[in-house]
């Protein structure tokens, strides 16, 4: 038994069923009322509906295909009473699909669409209850003038219209010539005017069938007495034809034609370039079209076996799927672009058993309901991280090597590892029924579940998937995504969709607030970024770095400039700095002549110098060094300090009468006993340099 109830958004559903896309079209008349004898022509045209649907489930997939008995009524009321008319049938459905003409078994009363009053269209499918709400139908002038002017008034003969209580509102009489209320009679065709679409449309009878035409006189629509119904636009271009055996064909506002079905449930689509795009055989087979009329994609329904087949761009067969809906065997293979068989997979629903093939058929891997699984290769649950440990599961492989990781295969979410950091990386297959070739997805979650990493591949094989990386942060919030394509471009844009870096296959690239160039037919390249600038060399190892982080520069081996360099910030060289083609210059502001250039002395050898200012003590006083500036130097007997002494107050001369180690003493000249001042500077050499002096260079 069927569970019913009602669902929402452009179908009526009916617990697990729908029906969809309804299509009911009069195909003669329905009600009409004959004065002064029966109708003169009993084979008129039949009182049949025909009646086209879908049958869905509550999730939207199509029913299985099948019988079903269907009861279908016309009732007066939206709601409630009780029906004016029913038959119920015995409905082949296939994928969903049915066609049926109603009327065919029970027929349908001319007399109850009488005066074109509104009737509804009941469905009841098996034992449920009927659907709601029920279906309203068209207004029946099309049919009702239909049967009119398919037997034209004898003698004696008329047609009247009544009101909802049965009184006679107006009278037409073969032999007459008026048309009003009361039993006034008129001769020949009639013409009414009114809201019939918007805002006035003309209505013509004649003996032929009824024709409607717009405002400005432009024929929109006609119902023939043989069942036909055609449909203009306002610029006289037919959109819509429907014909008695059940034919129907739709254009576009340009006359091409999009849409044709025939009365056996047959239909064929076109697009707007006039290309086939797709055609349904009833019941049994689909077939689908590109918009450049190459055939990629066929179904074939034969009893209980349904066949897919999916065609790349050269017509080759690149993914087959066939399910027996009987035993519950499917069947799955993958090819490649020859068409060469690469993979097989074959799925018992009823005992859970998969079974995976390579191409060649040997077995690769098996799978019970259980959830356990066998396949080639290495399975392993746990690597201490000694070597690499290699998995693969169905048609995934994963490698790892060194750090902790747990590993798990599961039939529901593929390859699971986990390290001991606590993160987790699931890596699962990623059907691409539109590339025809299955990719993959991995998930990258920290140890607090959120996940952090998002790897897609999807679009076809080596060489042309589409990678996508996505990046979350501690909130699960995205903060990057970078796209790679099989062009060679990537685009990586951040959290809120804006583009921050473009590459190409060629190497050049552009981005926000992160810039690389790169030599043309070598490694070397410069990477600058808004806190950092790196250098690279020919092996693609980086030489130098400047940036925020270290606030310094360092270099390996020998980093060269071709251009000027201009470092915001503090510059620290370690193993010497040598300066080819000028001077270790500093630039200072002035207050009245801007920016100026001072220049640090040069020397033959390498010293390193501290100055002091003193006073005599009684003519004699002792300068002790810095004890600081003592450990960077060397001062020894072979290589003493040097002394420079200038008064600055008047005195008999001064001397240094004494150098040790770690100070020197300044005299008097002429044993003078004076307190006078002055400025001394001592030079030693540096720690490691004392034997340096003019130094080759390159």
């Amino acid at each position: 038994m069927l569970n019913l109830k009602r669902s929402v958004k452009n179908r009526t559903v009916i617990g697990r069923l729908a029906v969809i896309a309804i299509v009911v079209t009069f195909l003669a008349s329905i009600g009409i009322v004959w004065l002064g004898g029966a109708n003169p022509d009993s084979a008129g045209v039949p009182h049949l509906l025909s009646y086209q649907g879908v049958l869905a489930d509550n999730l939207g997939d199509p029913v299985p295909d099948g019988t079903y008995q269907m009861t279908f009524s016309v009732y007066e009321n939206a709601t409630g009473g009780s029906a004016l008319w029913f038959e119920t049938r015995t409905v082949q459905v296939t994928d969903g699909r049915f066609s049926i003409l109603l009327g065919n078994v029970t027929p349908i009363p001319p007399d109850i669409f009488l005066n074109g009053s509104e009737r509804w269209l009941g469905v009841q499918v098996e034992s449920d209850a009927e659907m709601t709400p029920r279906l309203r139908l068209a207004s029946v002038a099309y049919a009702y003038v239909a049967e009119y002017t398919r037997n034209p008034l004898a003698p004696g003969q008329g047609l009247v219209i009544t009101d909802a209580d049965g009184n006679v509102t107006h009278r037409l009489n073969a032999n007459g010539t008026s048309w009003h209320a009361g039993l006034e009679t008129f001769d020949g065709g009639i013409n009414v005017t009114g809201p019939h679409q918007s805002p006035h449309w003309t209505c013509t009878i004649t003996d032929k069938g009824s024709y409607y035409r717009d405002e400005n006189g432009v024929l929109r629509e006609e119902a023939l007495a043989d069942g036909t119904h055609r449909q203009w636009d306002e610029n006289g271009k037919k959109r819509y034809e429907a014909f008695v055996n059940g034919t129907r064909r739709q254009w576009d506002e340009n006359g091409v034609l999009r849409r044709k079905e025939n009365g056996d449930g047959d239909c064929e689509q076109w697009d707007e370039n006039g290309t086939l795009r797709y055609r349904y055989y009833f019941p049994a087979k689909t077939e689908r079209w590109d918009e450049n009329g190459t055939i990629r994609y066929e179904r074939i329904d034969i009893g209980p076996q349904i066949a897919e087949y999916f065609y790349d761009k050269n017509v080759k067969l690149r993914y087959f799927e066939a399910v027996n809906t009987e035993d519950k065997i499917s069947f799955k293979e993958w090819r490649d672009e020859n068409g060469d068989l690469v993979r097989s997979e074959e799925v018992d629903s009823e005992t859970g058993k998969k079974t995976v093939k390579d191409g060649t058929g040997k077995v690769i891997g098996t799978e019970s309901m259980s959830g356990s699984s066998s396949q080639t290769g290495t399975h392993t649950v746990h690597t201490d991280g000694q070597g690499t440990t290699t998995v693969t599961t169905e048609g995934v492989e994963a490698t790892t090597s060194g750090g902790d990781k747990t590993i798990k295969i599961s039939s529901t979410n593929g390859l699971e590892i986990r390290s001991t950091a606590g993160w987790k990386v699931v890596r699962r297959p990623l059907p691409d029924p539109d590339n025809l070739e299955p990719g993959y997805i991995e998930e990258y979650f920290d140890e607090n579940g959120t996940k952090r990493k998002e790897v897609r591949a999807t679009g076809g094989g080596p060489g042309d998937a589409v990678f996508t990386h996505i990046e979350y942060d501690q909130a699960g919030n995205v903060v990057k995504i970078t796209k790679s394509y099989p062009n060679g471009q990537t685009i990586v844009t951040d959290g809120a969709g804006n583009v921050i870096r473009t590459e190409s296959i060629n190497g050049s690239s552009s981005q926000t607030g992160k810039h690389t160039y790169q030599a043309t037919g070598s490694n070397k390249k410069v990477e600058i970024g808004p806190n950092a600038l790196k250098m690279y060399n020919a092996a693609g190892d980086l030489t130098a770095e400047v940036s925020s982080e270290i606030g310094c520069a360092w270099f390996e081996g020998k980093g060269e400039f071709a251009d000027d360099v201009e470092i915001d910030g503090k510059l620290t060289v370690h193993n010497g700095l040598t300066v080819d083609g000028g001077t270790k210059s500093a630039v200072v502001s002035t207050r009245n002549y801007g920016n100026r250039t001072t220049y640090c002395d040069e020397s033959a050898e390498v010293y390193f110098f501290d100055r002091g200012e003193a006073h005599l003590d009684g003519g004699v006083v002792t300068i002790e060094l810095d004890p600081i500036f003592l450990e960077t130097v060397t001062i020894d007997d072979t290589r003493p300090m040097l002394v420079q002494i200038t008064p600055t107050a008047e005195c008999n001369g001064l001397y240094v009468s004494q150098r040790t180690t770690t100070n020197f003493t300044v005299r008097e000249l002429q044993s003078g006993s004076s307190d006078a001042g002055f400025m001394w500077e001592v030079a030693a050499k540096r720690i490691g340099y004392e034997d340096t002096r003019l130094a080759e260079a390159n």
